[in-house]
């Protein structure tokens, strides 16, 4: 069992960033969906299939973790455990996430807008209002998830936020939004897809 505690605050932070999706879907038999992933550069992924969060690296004690994937015991404000799923009892793997998280514009996008929010001056609701404004098309994301979103970041430091927009058959196509922060060496990655219109 990995134990991160209050002693260590920014480590504390990114295991309570990356464990918060974990373990919402218990009805659901994917594999990538019930726990987080570390890969072989010391990254780290979890996603609940509507959002997903991504750190640069994560780390214990200043010491990376081990590459595979990880169960959450607990998750609470002050504390959070997880464990490594041993090889054999692994029974899926993660899909290619890779695209989602560039911040390169995409094949066939028709242009992109870049907010720097501070949203300890902005505020969550003025936050969200500016972001749906930014949002040229048909702009269905989901208010709830841009909140915990803002939690997760704790009101500090600028987030930068990407929306790449595409055109298929002149229908806007809206990709998911890209919430980008860093903190002390760390980058903090939230993706959220936008709702089905």
């Amino acid at each position: 069992m990995i134990e991160f505690s209050k002693h260590l605050k920014l480590e504390l932070k990114a295991a309570r960033f990356i464990t918060s999706l974990v373990g919402f879907r218990r009805d659901d038999s994917r594999f990538h969906i019930n726990h987080l992933e570390v890969n072989q550069d010391g990254s780290a992924v979890a996603t609940d299939g509507c959002r997903l969060y991504h750190l640069s690296n994560f780390t214990v004690r200043g010491q990376v973790l081990a590459p595979g994937f990880y169960r959450v015991l607990k998750n609470t404000k002050s504390k959070v455990w997880i464990e490594r799923v041993p090889d054999g009892e692994v029974c899926g793997s993660f899909p290619d996430y890779g695209d989602i998280l560039s911040m390169e514009e995409r094949k066939g996008s028709r242009g992109k807008v870049v907010l720097d929010m501070d949203l300890s001056y902005d505020g969550q609701y003025e936050g969200f209002a500016r972001f749906i404004r930014a949002c040229p098309g048909k702009n269905y994301f989901n208010y709830n998830f841009f909140d915990e979103v803002c939690e997760k970041f704790d009101h500090t430091g600028t987030v930068t936020i990407l929306i790449d927009i595409r055109r298929e058959d002149d229908h806007q196509i809206q990709d998911p939004a890209i919430f980008k922060m860093e903190e002390e060496g760390v980058i903090f990655q939230a993706v959220i897809m936008p709702m089905r219109g």
